[in-house]
């Protein structure tokens, strides 16, 4: 490329990177956030502040950063920055600009505010705190609920410097406490809530406020995965230590006393269950250090919402929450809300099969790890365990049933997905069963043909038993016929039959007549391999000295996620749809699993 082009790009690069970065700060000037540090880390420069953190590294750019890092501690517009460096280092401000504005180290350079106590905080979470924190001193707040949680955050947000804070007391049974603000027109919107019991406490959003549909649905999941019931506190006022007994508040056991363990691998070294000389019981350390926690992280998620008013940002697709043990360990976690697939949808024509979508397992599972969450999944874990992983891999999970699923795929990988995909579809409910065959997939092409295979293997399409040619199977098929019958020593039956409707079915049955597995497909070894996988997932399963899951799972026996039974029922299904033999639709609300990888097809006959 000819220098003056080189230069032509570089200059378009640098522009674009300080118009993103001055688009955001309408005054131009920009500083970097208070506490940053910058300090020499092996031969490199580290510049960060909490967990963010940018390198700078090589020589050249380290020179540029000595240069410019005063000016942009005492603040600066980017263009005149730019304008004072020579043009050879302007292209490497630009980028370390770029990358300080990406982990969140620039903030604006705003006009003088009155001290806030939480302005330090609102320092670490918006690129224009003083903004923030005059929104905070003109916000009301209004908090709801009873119990020690409330009175905690009442606290907090009076030293936070909100400009009023109204405490409405009433029953809450799990949600401890709920935060809201009222807006211009006097009506009061949700901003965070904290629900829970003695064990484990969910405060949140985090990352956007909060909306009734969130709050129920992390409710119910905190009533699915805990042991506890709510227990009904005293109508008592804050350190008072005795109560009148009519219930009116509702405690889930923070302050009741009803915990009477430490947090497993802890030792707080803290007696819990003690009463004073009335015989009331006396708040214990561990649950009133829980309730003091809770409502300090209620109080901070009032305030990124203040931060977010000032800058609004989109939020990620899952809601993210602080979950808190009666250890006082806090983490946080994702919650994916997966809507109810509908009734209806979109129906799909052919166009649909020119996007051609291929998702590797590992990536897979990567994004649709929010949805096995320990605390706010929607499902089980899917994990290996002590089960034997060749010659296929098994995967398990146990629902919320108690009931164990199993996995089966060529790889570990691919059964953790195959169990995650069968746990899903009984999470969907009954109610797009009853159109067709539901089918699941992490890509349109996998989902289609899960649907159609489902559909085509519940169908009496005239079969007809035909005789299998062996020669004409593939290494997979015979590396699973040998695994199943040498190796695992099983004396399975292999039968095909065919329809009329250009498809196949493999059947691999046990000496007693037992469906082991069964694959449709086009081709006899597409179809073979199929059956032959999940006919040996299920035997080594049986055959494995499991110690962890029963030897009995719930198994699906019908393949459809195999890569040569997956391409060719997609291909037939399209060719149907053209036809008008088959009708495919995205069921209603499939866009929103989206955001976990996972799309959704339905298929009936037309």
């Amino acid at each position: 490329m000819p220098a003056d082009d080189r230069r032509a790009g570089a200059r378009t690069v640098e522009r674009e990177q300080m118009d993103t970065i001055a688009t955001r700060d309408p005054r131009g000037e920009v500083r970097l956030r208070s506490g940053t540090r910058s300090r020499e880390l092996d031969g490199r420069i580290a510049v960060s502040a909490g967990e963010s953190a940018v390198i700078v590294d090589g020589a050249d750019e380290q020179a540029l950063w000595t240069a410019i890092e005063p000016v942009l501690r005492a603040g600066v517009r980017p263009d005149r920055l730019l304008a004072a460096v020579p043009e050879h280092g302007r292209a490497v401000v630009a980028r370390i600009l770029a990358r300080l504005d990406e982990h969140h180290l620039l903030r604006e350079v705003e006009a003088a505010t009155e001290p806030l106590p939480a302005l330090d905080h609102l320092e670490t979470v918006t690129r224009r705190p003083a903004a923030a924190a005059r929104l905070v001193a003109t916000t009301t707040l209004r908090v709801r609920g009873s119990g020690p949680v409330v009175r905690s955050v009442v606290a907090h947000l009076n030293a936070a410097g909100y400009a009023r804070v109204v405490e409405q007391r009433e029953p809450a049974a799990r949600a401890l406490a709920r935060v809201e603000r009222q807006a211009a027109d006097l009506t009061w919107r949700p901003v965070a809530f904290a629900a829970g019991d003695a064990r484990t406490v969910v405060v949140g959003p985090c990352d956007r406020d909060a909306d009734a549909e969130l709050e129920a649905a992390v409710l119910a999941r905190v009533a699915r995965g805990s042991a506890l019931e709510p227990v009904v506190e005293p109508d008592t006022t804050a350190g008072s230590g005795t109560g009148t007994g009519t219930g009116t508040g509702i405690e889930t056991g923070i302050e009741a006393g009803t915990h009477t363990g430490t947090h497993p691998g802890t030792d707080t070294g803290v007696r819990t269950g003690t009463a004073d000389a009335g015989g009331a019981p006396v708040p214990s350390v561990p649950e009133t250090l829980l309730a003091e926690l809770v409502g300090a992280q209620l109080a901070l998620a009032a305030l990124d919402s203040s931060a977010r008013e000032v800058e609004p940002a989109p939020p990620a697709p899952a809601a993210h929450y602080l979950v808190t043990t009666s250890g006082l360990v806090s983490e946080r976690h994702p919650h994916v809300t997966l809507p109810r697939l509908g009734r209806d949808g979109r129906v799909l024509d052919v166009d649909a099969w020119a996007v051609r979508d291929v998702v590797a397992d590992p990536v897979a599972l990567a994004r649709l790890e929010p949805v096995w969450d320990p605390v706010l999944g929607v499902v089980g874990e899917p994990l290996p365990l002590d089960l034997s992983q060749a010659p296929v891999g098994l995967a398990a999970l146990v629902d919320d049933e108690g009931r164990t699923l199993g996995g089966v795929g060529t790889t570990t990988a691919a059964a953790r997905v195959d169990v995650l995909l069968d746990a899903l579809r009984v999470a969907t409910g009954p109610a797009v069963h009853r159109a067709g065959s539901l089918g699941l997939g992490v890509a349109a092409a996998a989902a289609r043909a899960d649907a159609v295979a489902r559909l085509v293997e519940r169908s009496d399409l005239g079969w007809r038993p035909a005789p299998l040619d062996r020669t004409r199977l593939d290494a997979q098929a015979h590396r699973l016929h040998t695994s199943l019958t040498r190796r695992l020593g099983e004396r399975a039956a292999v039968g095909l039959a065919v329809s009329g409707t250009g498809l196949c079915r493999v059947d691999v049955r046990d000496a007693d007549g037992d469906l082991l597995g069964r694959a449709v497909a086009t081709s006899p070894a597409a179809a073979a391999a199929g059956a032959l996988l999940r006919a040996v997932g299920r035997v080594q399963w049986h055959e494995s000295q499991v110690t962890l899951v029963p030897t009995d799972p719930v198994l699906d026996v019908l393949d459809t996620r195999t890569a040569s039974v997956r391409t060719e029922v997609d291909a037939w299904a399209r060719a149907a749809v053209a036809a008008g033999a088959v009708q495919l639709v995205e069921p209603d609300h499939a866009d929103g699993w989206g955001g976990v990888g996972v799309h959704a097809a339905v298929a009936s006959w037309t």
